[in-house]
C-alpha cells in the first residue's frame, strides 16, 4: 500500500491485512506538547474498495484474502467445498493444456475431486437465470418506456408490454421503470468505474445478478438443502477469468440470503473465495495435476443433477467466443420474440463499430423507413465504455441502442486479466470457446432453466442489488453505492 512512517511528509500509515480489521495510524502533528494517544481509526476492506484513493487493484487487497490458500484451508477443514467454473476460464486452462474444452473440464473435475471437493459446479445453470433475469429487465424495461410503448402500438402489440411487466416482476426484478439503455452489470470492473467516476450512470445499470452471484446465492441458499448439507457447510469458490471478481465476492450486496445492503458484513457471502484462471493453473501445477491428453477425465455436475445425486453429466461449460455470456444477443433474441413475435436464425449479421470491441444488432422494422424496432450493442474495453457511458442521454431516441453490454476487459472475458498468458493465448482460448458455443440455442436454453431451481427465489435473493436499485432505496445516486455485479 502507498504511504509511509508516521510523519513523513505528514502521511499517514495504512495497516491492512486481510485477516483482520486495517488500521490507520494518523500522523503526528508539529506540536510543542504532546497530543493525547487517539484510538485508531477503522477503515474496513469495504470502505477500501469503495474509495478511489490509494486502493485501487483489486489484486492487491485481496492477494491473500482471495486466494489457493483458502482453498486449501477449507478442505483441510473439512469443509463441503464447492467450486463453481466459468467458461471462459476452461477455455484458458484448455488452451494452454492443449486439449478441448471439454477434455480440460473433465480433468479439472477429476483432479479438484481428488482433493477433496464435493461439487465441481458448470455455472451453465447459474448463467441461465442470470440472461434471463437480465432478458426480462430489460423487455420490461423497453416495454414501459415511451419509444417501446410507441413501436409496440406501431406494430399491433401493446398486450406485449403487459407480459414484459409481469414476467420481470415474477421474477422479483425492483427496477422495470429504469432509464435506457440498460447497461449490463455483471463486469465488476465497469461497474466499480462508474461508482468512482461516472455515478450518473448507475441507474442505468441492470438490476441482474452476475451468474457467479446466482451460482453463489443458489449453493448456500438452496442446493446445499437439497443436498442434506446443514446451514453453514457450504463453502463457495468460483473460477474466473478476471481478478476484479474477487471485488464482486466481498462486497455486502452478494450475500447468501438477500439482505439489504448494510455498512459492514451482515451475511456470509454467496462466494467465499474467488480464483483466477492463473491461479488456479498454478494450484494444479504445484500438485502435478495436468489437463493435458491422457490426463483422466470426468465431468462438471450441474445444479440440478447435484441436487438429485445424479452422476455428473455435463462436459464442459457453454459460452460464447468473447467468453461474455452473450448478454446482448441473448437479450436480443428474447426481446425479438417475446416482444415483436420475430423468430431470428442461428447466426446474426451485427454491424460493426470503430473498432473489434464496439458493434450493435438491430432488429429492422418491417414498415418501410421506420427506425428499428430493438437494437443491442456491446462495448468492450475502457474506452467504448466512455463513449457509451457519453450518449446516455440518447436513450429514448428510436433506433438507439436498448441495451448496452459493458465489459471492461477489451475482447471480452475470454481476454481477462486472470487468464492463463502465453504466446496465442487468446487465440486458443476463443477457439476453444467458439467450439462449445457453437449451436447453443439461446432462447430455449437461458429462458427455460430445469425448474427444480425455483429460479424465482434464487434470482430474487440477489436481484435487487444492483448499483441502481441501491441507490433508488439510497433516494439518490451517492458517490459508492454497494453493488451486486
Amino acid at each position: 500500500m502507498r504511504g509511509g512512517r508516521p510523519g513523513e511528509s505528514g502521511r499517514a500509515e495504512l495497516t491492512l491485512s486481510p485477516q483482520a480489521t486495517p488500521t490507520v495510524t494518523p500522523a503526528p502533528r508539529a506540536s510543542a506538547a504532546p497530543a493525547a494517544a487517539a484510538p485508531p481509526v477503522t477503515v474496513t476492506l469495504h470502505d477500501c474498495l469503495a474509495c478511489s484513493g490509494c486502493v485501487t487493484s483489486a489484486e492487491t487487497v485481496l492477494l491473500e484474502a482471495q486466494s489457493v490458500g483458502e482453498l486449501d484451508a477449507a478442505l483441510a477443514a473439512g469443509r463441503r467445498v464447492v467450486v463453481a467454473v466459468s467458461a471462459a476460464s476452461v477455455a484458458s486452462l484448455a488452451a494452454a493444456a492443449g486439449v478441448a474444452a471439454a477434455a480440460a473440464a473433465g480433468a479439472l473435475a477429476v483432479h479438484l475431486r481428488a482433493a477433496g471437493v464435493s461439487i465441481v459446479l458448470d455455472d451453465a445453470d447459474a448463467t441461465a437465470l442470470a440472461l434471463e433475469a437480465a432478458a426480462a429487465e430489460a423487455c420490461a424495461r423497453f416495454a414501459a418506456s415511451e419509444r417501446g410503448r410507441a413501436a409496440l402500438a406501431r406494430h399491433g402489440l401493446p398486450g406485449a408490454a403487459e407480459e414484459a411487466v409481469a414476467r420481470a416482476a415474477s421474477l422479483g426484478i425492483p427496477n422495470l421503470t429504469g432509464p435506457l439503455p440498460v447497461l449490463a452489470g455483471a463486469c465488476p470492473g465497469w461497474v466499480c468505474y462508474a461508482e468512482k467516476s461516472q455515478p450518473a450512470a448507475l441507474p442505468h445499470a441492470s438490476s441482474a445478478a452476475s451468474p457467479q452471484a446466482v451460482a453463489g446465492a443458489a449453493v448456500k441458499g438452496w442446493l446445499a438443502a437439497a443436498v442434506g448439507w446443514g446451514e453453514g457447510e457450504a463453502w463457495v469458490a468460483s473460477v474466473q477469468p478476471c481478478a476484479d471478481k474477487k471485488l464482486e465476492a466481498v462486497r455486502d450486496a452478494v450475500a447468501a440470503d438477500g439482505a439489504a445492503p448494510a455498512p459492514a458484513p451482515s451475511s456470509p457471502p454467496g462466494v467465499d473465495c474467488v480464483l483466477t484462471t492463473m491461479e488456479m493453473d498454478a494450484w494444479l501445477r504445484a500438485r502435478g495435476a495436468g489437463l493435458g491428453p491422457g490426463a483422466p477425465r470426468s465431468a462438471l455436475d450441474s445444479l440440478a443433477g447435484a441436487a438429485a445425486h445424479a452422476p455428473p453429466t455435463v462436459a464442459a461449460p457453454t459460452g460464447t467466443p468473447d467468453g461474455s455470456g452473450g448478454w446482448a444477443e441473448h437479450v436480443f433474441r428474447v426481446a425479438a420474440a417475446r416482444l415483436f413475435g420475430v423468430a431470428l436464425p442461428p447466426t446474426l449479421s451485427w454491424t460493426a463499430g470503430r473498432n473489434a470491441d464496439a458493434r450493435t444488432l438491430a432488429l429492422p422494422s418491417p414498415v418501410p423507413g421506420a427506425p428499428p424496432l430493438f437494437t443491442v450493442a456491446v462495448a468492450h474495453g475502457f474506452r467504448n465504455i466512455q463513449t457509451a457511458v457519453r450518449r446516455l442521454g440518447g436513450g429514448e431516441q428510436e433506433g438507439s441502442p436498448a441495451y448496452i453490454e459493458m465489459m471492461a476487459c477489451p475482447r471480452g472475458c475470454a481476454n481477462g486479466g486472470g487468464q492463463v498468458r502465453g504466446e496465442g493465448a487468446l487465440a486458443g482460448t476463443r477457439a476453444a470457446l467458439a467450439a462449445v458455443a457453437g449451436g447453443a440455442g439461446w432462447v430455449e436454453a437461458a429462458a427455460a432453466p430445469t425448474p427444480a431451481l425455483a429460479a424465482r427465489a434464487v434470482v430474487a435473493a440477489v436481484v435487487d442489488r444492483s448499483p441502481a436499485a441501491a441507490a433508488g432505496r439510497a433516494g439518490g445516486v451517492a458517490p459508492s453505492v454497494a453493488a451486486d455485479w
